[in-house]
């Protein structure tokens, strides 16, 4: 993700570059490693560092339909998203949640989903709901799967036989998986729990309380009985998780507790969640599938938007990044220009992964693969008025470590090319670096939760003496 603007007292804009991943950053933007005659598809030309970066909204719950649970109802619909400035809308699948103040105006994007923010120990109970047409976005790749194609639906070695894993008349069907937390098996989202828009239902169907769900819906509960950590939300269906989530089924979770303030860690606007993908693009905007043609993409996308920008103040970020590729490994870092830092890479703190809080340890880069999280700390405070800062993916094939060539070309030359495109006033850096949301403890192990039991999940945790940010 590269940088933008910052002032006198330091801060930065941040873009997301390029070099994320996709094709060679050089002059010219093709994206890909075909040729002009290929049959696979390729992105047409985008310009970088248009677009500001979207955040998903979260999702208002309802504690009157259970009480003493957070109900939310969810629903997977066929919409309109842009990807970038230069691309046309394109149709493409997403999660809505009905908002509780007034149903006319259901929380969502279009395209990913809205995140559900909840209290660790407190329950969650989601109705999920499944709107989607009865055509798949991608009928050919749906089709291939139906027909046996080994690079979509191999075969199992013997004595075993291949069975289809959809019947004929389903072409869309659509289970929601909570991904990394503790669940109750009856609402785990498991392949064979499918079910799909017009209530047809797999061999293992199940939902809670059934005399509230109608064919075409489901009903799931989570204790949240996790550590505070963010896990996320997908499509999970039998034979299409792939496509489906290509389309635009995923959406992150958030566990919170309470006494996380005690620690001072940025939050509000200042907490930045970054769901990476890779998406290939035809030139009317449509989305593209290619992964039967060829491993991983050609474009980054985070948030739903190729090549996005994210101006920031001079002060500690706290970034929340989920790999939601269907394959794309990344190995990340922020670059600077030269003369800005000793080093040509920004350093960060990691404070936390999948499964929630580790002791806090600064880096340099990081390699993240399909569905991990990683919470890191980023202080701009440091960086002049006018500094980019890219976070660029180096080295990293597809499916790291891999073979070199066996995907689309990653850059490795990451940095900003581009002037600004936001400018921060110096008052506002003013304001801004005297809050006192900006503090950070430098370790995490927290004191201010009693350990209850030792699990092959985690440590326990342990008192420690937290240093504060200089």
């Amino acid at each position: 993700m590269a940088g933008a603007t910052a002032g006198a007292l330091g801060g930065a804009g941040m873009l997301l570059s390029r070099g994320v991943l996709g094709a060679q950053d050089d002059a010219s933007p093709v994206h890909g490693t075909g040729s002009a005659d290929s049959a696979v598809p390729q992105t047409p030309p985008l310009e970088r560092y248009v677009d500001p970066l979207p955040r998903p909204v979260t999702a208002i719950s309802d504690p009157s339909v259970y009480p003493g649970a957070d109900y939310y109802e969810i629903t997977m619909r066929q919409g309109s998203w842009r990807f970038h400035r230069d691309l046309a809308p394109a149709t493409v699948w997403g999660y809505w949640a009905t908002n509780p103040h007034d149903p006319r105006k259901p929380i969502g994007m279009g395209y990913l989903g809205p995140t559900l923010s909840v209290t660790r120990d407190h329950p969650t109970v989601v109705k999920y709901r499944n709107e989607l047409p009865t055509t798949h976005l991608f009928p050919s790749v749906i089709d291939s799967i139906r027909s046996g194609d080994p690079q979509l639906a191999p075969s199992p070695p013997p004595p075993y036989k291949s069975a289809p894993p959809f019947p004929p008349p389903i072409n869309v069907w659509n289970v929601v998986h909570q991904h990394g937390g503790f669940t109750a098996p009856q609402s785990d989202g498991m392949p064979l729990h499918s079910f799909s828009p017009d209530g047809f239902h797999a061999e293992s169907y199940t939902t809670l309380d059934p005399g509230r769900v109608k064919p075409n819906e489901a009903i799931c509960a989570y204790t949240n009985h996790d550590r505070s950590c963010m896990l996320w939300y997908h499509d999970h269906a039998m034979g299409m998780t792939s496509v489906n989530v290509y389309a635009g089924l995923a959406g992150l979770y958030l566990i919170r507790d309470p006494a996380d303030e005690r620690l001072g860690l940025p939050r509000g606007e200042f907490e930045v969640p970054l769901i990476l993908q890779d998406r290939t693009f035809h030139r009317d905007g449509s989305l593209a599938y290619t992964m039967a043609q060829r491993e991983g993409e050609d474009t980054p996308v985070v948030n739903g938007k190729a090549y996005p920008f994210l101006a920031v103040e001079p002060r500690r970020y706290r970034l929340r990044i989920l790999n939601a590729s269907n394959e794309r490994f990344w190995r990340l870092r922020f670059d600077v220009p030269r003369d800005v830092l000793p080093q040509p890479t920004l350093p960060f703190w990691l404070i936390g992964t999948d499964g929630g809080f580790r002791a806090p340890l600064q880096m340099l880069n990081f390699l993240i693969s399909p569905a991990e999280r990683y919470d890191l700390i980023v202080d701009f405070s440091q960086m002049l008025r006018g500094t980019n800062i890219t976070l660029s993916n180096y080295h990293a094939p597809v499916h790291y470590p891999g073979m070199p060539g066996m995907g689309p070309v990653i850059s490795e030359d990451s940095r900003s090319t581009r002037p600004p495109t936001r400018r921060i006033t110096k008052s506002g850096l003013t304001a801004a670096a005297g809050r006192k949301t900006d503090r950070c403890w430098r370790t995490i192990s927290p004191a201010h939760r009693a350990p209850r039991t030792r699990t092959k999940h985690g440590p326990t945790r342990t008192p420690s003496s937290p240093i504060r940010r200089r």
